[in-house]
Protein backbone atom coordinates (compact mmCIF):
# COMPACT_ATOMS: atom_id res chain seq x y z
CA UNK A 1 0.00 0.00 0.00
CA UNK A 2 1.33 3.45 -0.90
CA UNK A 3 1.93 6.12 1.69
CA UNK A 4 -0.99 8.08 0.17
CA UNK A 5 -3.33 5.14 0.71
CA UNK A 6 -2.05 4.73 4.26
CA UNK A 7 -3.19 8.29 5.00
CA UNK A 8 -6.66 7.43 3.73
CA UNK A 9 -6.31 9.10 0.31
CA UNK A 10 -6.53 7.27 -3.03
CA UNK A 11 -3.21 6.52 -4.73
CA UNK A 12 -1.99 9.04 -7.28
CA UNK A 13 -2.84 8.10 -10.88
CA UNK A 14 0.05 6.88 -13.00
CA UNK A 15 0.74 6.67 -16.74
CA UNK A 16 -2.40 6.93 -18.83
CA UNK A 17 -4.52 7.54 -15.76
CA UNK A 18 -2.28 10.48 -14.86
CA UNK A 19 -2.74 11.98 -18.32
CA UNK A 20 -6.50 11.45 -18.13
CA UNK A 21 -6.56 13.19 -14.76
CA UNK A 22 -4.71 16.18 -16.22
CA UNK A 23 -7.10 16.38 -19.18
CA UNK A 24 -10.14 16.30 -16.91
CA UNK A 25 -8.53 18.83 -14.58
CA UNK A 26 -7.93 21.17 -17.50
CA UNK A 27 -11.58 20.93 -18.52
CA UNK A 28 -12.67 21.59 -14.94
CA UNK A 29 -10.42 24.61 -14.42
CA UNK A 30 -11.39 26.09 -17.79
CA UNK A 31 -15.05 25.71 -16.86
CA UNK A 32 -14.40 27.56 -13.61
CA UNK A 33 -12.34 30.33 -15.23
CA UNK A 34 -14.26 30.57 -18.51
CA UNK A 35 -10.94 30.65 -20.36
CA UNK A 36 -8.66 28.45 -22.45
CA UNK A 37 -5.70 29.77 -20.46
CA UNK A 38 -5.58 28.04 -17.06
CA UNK A 39 -2.17 27.93 -15.45
CA UNK A 40 -0.25 24.69 -15.10
CA UNK A 41 -0.30 25.24 -11.35
CA UNK A 42 -4.13 25.36 -11.36
CA UNK A 43 -4.34 22.24 -13.50
CA UNK A 44 -2.04 20.06 -11.42
CA UNK A 45 -3.68 21.29 -8.21
CA UNK A 46 -7.12 20.33 -9.54
CA UNK A 47 -5.76 16.92 -10.58
CA UNK A 48 -4.17 16.40 -7.16
CA UNK A 49 -0.73 15.98 -8.73
CA UNK A 50 2.69 17.57 -8.38
CA UNK A 51 3.96 19.86 -11.19
CA UNK A 52 6.52 17.23 -12.20
CA UNK A 53 3.63 14.96 -13.17
CA UNK A 54 2.66 17.46 -15.86
CA UNK A 55 6.16 17.51 -17.35
CA UNK A 56 6.32 13.72 -17.43
CA UNK A 57 3.77 13.85 -20.24
CA UNK A 58 3.77 17.34 -21.76
CA UNK A 59 6.34 19.91 -22.80
CA UNK A 60 3.94 22.86 -22.87
CA UNK A 61 0.43 23.65 -21.76
CA UNK A 62 -0.62 23.75 -25.42
CA UNK A 63 0.26 20.05 -25.70
CA UNK A 64 -2.31 19.34 -23.01
CA UNK A 65 -4.80 21.71 -24.64
CA UNK A 66 -4.62 19.76 -27.90
CA UNK A 67 -5.08 16.47 -26.07
CA UNK A 68 -8.12 17.92 -24.26
CA UNK A 69 -9.50 19.10 -27.61
CA UNK A 70 -8.99 15.63 -29.08
CA UNK A 71 -10.76 13.96 -26.18
CA UNK A 72 -13.66 16.39 -26.21
CA UNK A 73 -14.17 15.90 -29.94
CA UNK A 74 -14.00 12.12 -29.59
CA UNK A 75 -16.65 12.15 -26.88
CA UNK A 76 -18.88 14.52 -28.84
CA UNK A 77 -18.65 12.31 -31.94
CA UNK A 78 -19.63 9.26 -29.87
CA UNK A 79 -22.53 11.18 -28.30
CA UNK A 80 -23.81 12.21 -31.72
CA UNK A 81 -23.51 8.66 -33.03
CA UNK A 82 -25.53 7.37 -30.06
CA UNK A 83 -28.24 9.97 -30.69
CA UNK A 84 -28.38 9.01 -34.36
CA UNK A 85 -28.54 5.31 -33.53
CA UNK A 86 -31.76 5.84 -31.55
CA UNK A 87 -33.73 6.67 -34.70
CA UNK A 88 -34.15 4.76 -37.93
CA UNK A 89 -34.57 7.04 -40.94
CA UNK A 90 -31.90 9.28 -42.42
CA UNK A 91 -33.92 12.50 -41.94
CA UNK A 92 -34.35 11.60 -38.27
CA UNK A 93 -30.63 10.87 -37.92
CA UNK A 94 -29.72 14.21 -39.49
CA UNK A 95 -32.14 15.94 -37.14
CA UNK A 96 -30.60 14.26 -34.12
CA UNK A 97 -27.10 15.24 -35.23
CA UNK A 98 -28.12 18.89 -35.54
CA UNK A 99 -29.90 18.87 -32.19
CA UNK A 100 -26.89 17.24 -30.56
CA UNK A 101 -24.43 19.82 -31.89
CA UNK A 102 -26.58 22.89 -31.28
CA UNK A 103 -27.75 21.64 -27.89
CA UNK A 104 -24.38 21.13 -26.22
CA UNK A 105 -25.27 23.95 -23.81
CA UNK A 106 -28.44 22.36 -22.48
CA UNK A 107 -27.50 22.62 -18.78
CA UNK A 108 -25.54 25.13 -16.68
CA UNK A 109 -22.70 22.61 -16.31
CA UNK A 110 -22.59 22.03 -20.07
CA UNK A 111 -22.54 25.79 -20.68
CA UNK A 112 -19.56 26.20 -18.35
CA UNK A 113 -17.61 23.33 -19.94
CA UNK A 114 -18.40 24.21 -23.55
CA UNK A 115 -18.08 28.00 -23.44
CA UNK A 116 -14.27 28.31 -23.25
CA UNK A 117 -13.88 26.19 -26.38
CA UNK A 118 -16.69 27.59 -28.52
CA UNK A 119 -16.01 31.21 -27.60
CA UNK A 120 -12.26 30.91 -28.21
CA UNK A 121 -12.51 29.43 -31.69
CA UNK A 122 -10.33 32.20 -33.12
CA UNK A 123 -7.41 31.15 -30.92
CA UNK A 124 -7.83 27.51 -31.90
CA UNK A 125 -8.04 28.37 -35.59
CA UNK A 126 -4.95 30.55 -35.36
CA UNK A 127 -2.72 28.32 -33.23
CA UNK A 128 -3.93 24.80 -34.04
CA UNK A 129 -5.47 24.86 -37.54
CA UNK A 130 -4.58 21.28 -38.47
CA UNK A 131 -5.67 19.85 -35.12
CA UNK A 132 -8.94 21.80 -35.15
CA UNK A 133 -9.73 20.75 -38.72
CA UNK A 134 -9.07 17.10 -37.84
CA UNK A 135 -11.31 17.26 -34.80
CA UNK A 136 -14.11 19.04 -36.62
CA UNK A 137 -13.92 16.39 -39.36
CA UNK A 138 -14.36 13.70 -36.69
CA UNK A 139 -17.53 15.37 -35.40
CA UNK A 140 -18.90 16.02 -38.90
CA UNK A 141 -18.17 12.51 -40.22
CA UNK A 142 -21.42 10.84 -39.06
CA UNK A 143 -23.50 13.54 -40.76
CA UNK A 144 -21.42 13.44 -43.94
CA UNK A 145 -21.81 9.66 -44.13
CA UNK A 146 -25.61 9.84 -43.88
CA UNK A 147 -25.75 12.46 -46.65
CA UNK A 148 -23.44 10.33 -48.81
CA UNK A 149 -25.68 7.30 -48.31
CA UNK A 150 -28.75 9.26 -49.32
CA UNK A 151 -27.01 10.53 -52.46
CA UNK A 152 -25.96 6.98 -53.36
CA UNK A 153 -29.57 5.85 -52.97
CA UNK A 154 -30.73 8.74 -55.18
CA UNK A 155 -32.80 10.16 -52.35
CA UNK A 156 -30.81 13.39 -51.85
CA UNK A 157 -30.06 16.22 -54.27
CA UNK A 158 -26.75 17.02 -52.57
CA UNK A 159 -23.95 17.47 -55.10
CA UNK A 160 -21.18 17.65 -52.48
CA UNK A 161 -21.85 15.77 -49.24
CA UNK A 162 -18.62 16.96 -47.62
CA UNK A 163 -19.31 20.65 -48.21
CA UNK A 164 -22.98 20.33 -47.30
CA UNK A 165 -22.08 18.64 -44.02
CA UNK A 166 -19.62 21.41 -43.17
CA UNK A 167 -22.21 24.10 -43.93
CA UNK A 168 -24.73 22.38 -41.66
CA UNK A 169 -22.07 22.10 -38.96
CA UNK A 170 -21.33 25.82 -39.24
CA UNK A 171 -25.02 26.69 -38.88
CA UNK A 172 -25.49 24.41 -35.87
CA UNK A 173 -22.37 25.70 -34.12
CA UNK A 174 -23.50 29.29 -34.74
CA UNK A 175 -26.69 28.55 -32.82
CA UNK A 176 -24.55 26.99 -30.09
CA UNK A 177 -22.19 29.98 -29.94
CA UNK A 178 -25.02 32.48 -29.61
CA UNK A 179 -26.69 30.44 -26.89
CA UNK A 180 -23.39 30.28 -24.99
CA UNK A 181 -22.99 34.04 -25.24
CA UNK A 182 -26.49 34.41 -23.80
CA UNK A 183 -25.79 31.78 -21.13
CA UNK A 184 -28.89 29.82 -22.06
CA UNK A 185 -29.82 26.62 -23.87
CA UNK A 186 -30.30 26.91 -27.62
CA UNK A 187 -33.80 28.02 -28.63
CA UNK A 188 -35.75 24.92 -29.65
CA UNK A 189 -37.64 26.72 -32.41
CA UNK A 190 -34.40 27.91 -34.04
CA UNK A 191 -32.86 24.44 -33.87
CA UNK A 192 -35.97 22.86 -35.38
CA UNK A 193 -36.01 25.51 -38.11
CA UNK A 194 -32.45 24.52 -39.00
CA UNK A 195 -33.44 20.84 -39.06
CA UNK A 196 -36.32 21.52 -41.48
CA UNK A 197 -34.23 23.90 -43.59
CA UNK A 198 -31.46 21.30 -43.87
CA UNK A 199 -33.77 18.47 -44.85
CA UNK A 200 -35.43 20.62 -47.50
CA UNK A 201 -32.06 21.72 -48.82
CA UNK A 202 -30.90 18.11 -49.10
CA UNK A 203 -34.11 17.18 -50.87
CA UNK A 204 -35.11 14.73 -48.14
CA UNK A 205 -38.48 16.36 -47.41
CA UNK A 206 -40.87 18.34 -49.57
Amino acid sequence: MSSGSARGRPPKPQGGAEMAALVEAMWTVMAKDGSLEPSIREIVAEAGLAPKAFYRHFTTKDDLLVLALNEGSRLLALYLQRRMARVSSSPEKIGEWIRGVAGQAATPRAIRRTSPWSLSMGRLERDFPAELARNQALVIAPLEEIIRQEVAAARSVSSDSKTDARVIFAAATDILRRSLLAGTAAATDEVEHLVKFTLRGLGLVA
